[in-house]
């Protein structure tokens, strides 16, 4: 019973051709995330205002390096990505501006400044004070 069977295999949907089709590798990807990872944690992060203001700046840094890498053509992430670096950066500065402000204001007039607050909101200042140790 040895017969010989003539099979010839039947080609595949695609013209018997395979091969996994791999979409070319884009090389601002990894850049483009990055960047709105970044830009996003900039935002998040500006009450650490310090740490604020270095993932903005990283975030952009991304962003150009990004663009140089798809052919001068700003992919979206990265897009997006400057688009929050540049609120967190201006949350940077107007934190960093605050506590300049702050820095340069004299203690008496701070503490003046602030016993009258708590007077106006109905909180008693001499407990205030007397827990924080600052006597106005």
């Amino acid at each position: 019973m040895n017969e010989s069977y003539n099979y010839t295999p039947q080609p595949d949907f695609d013209g018997g051709f395979n091969a996994p089709i791999h979409p070319s590798p884009n090389p601002s990807k990894p850049y483009a995330i990055a960047s709105l990872v970044l830009g996003i944690l900039s935002v998040f992060c500006c009450c650490c205002y310090y740490i604020a203001g270095i993932f903005a700046i990283l975030s952009i840094i991304f962003t150009f390096i990004a663009r140089k890498k798809n052919g001068g053509k700003l992919p979206t992430m990265a897009l997006v990505g400057l688009i929050f670096a540049i609120i967190g950066l201006l949350l940077f500065l107007a934190m960093l501006a605050f506590e300049i402000y702050l820095a340069t204001i004299p203690q008496a007039e701070l503490e003046k400044f602030l016993y009258e607050y708590f007077e106006s909101i109905g909180v008693n200042p001499e407990e205030v004070f007397a827990e924080t140790g600052v006597t106005p």
